[in-house]
């Protein structure tokens, strides 16, 4: 029995081998076939985690760029009804879904506010006095 061992050591390692990766032994938990592919995949999980970082800069960064672009809107369309231009009520309605869409972008991403509500309440005001008969 031994010399049989001896001369077919490697053939029962193998067995063994084969066995252990497609059994479970209960009490000791090894997942060989889990083992390898983390190993295998390594180079791909590091990969794929500098991507999602880049993916997620790009996106905080193309939201700012947004909250930036319709500030801008909205302090222009201020400055304008203040020296005496006068928007139509679609050009109203324009800027109050810009003001809505700037402050779910604040929110959303925890960004500040800077004077854009001071703004916003000008405008109000304006559309209040142009529109609703309002003094």
């Amino acid at each position: 029995m031994i010399q049989f061992i001896i001369d077919h050591w490697t053939s029962i390692v193998e067995g063994l081998t084969a066995f252990g990766l497609v059994v479970e032994i209960s009490p000791i938990k090894i997942y060989p076939l889990r083992w390898l592919g983390n190993r295998i995949n390594a180079d791909i999980k590091k990969d794929i985690d500098v991507i999602n970082k880049k993916f997620d800069k790009h996106i905080d960064d193309s939201a700012r760029k947004e909250m930036k672009s319709l500030r801008c809107q909205i302090l222009d369309f201020s400055d304008r009804i203040q020296n005496g231009s006068k928007p139509s009520k679609d050009a109203f309605t324009h800027i109050f879904d810009a003001v809505e869409d700037y402050h779910k972008l604040i929110n959303d991403y925890n960004l500040t506010n800077g004077l854009i509500d001071i703004e916003v309440k000008n405008i109000k005001k304006v559309y209040a006095k142009m529109y609703l008969g309002e003094k």
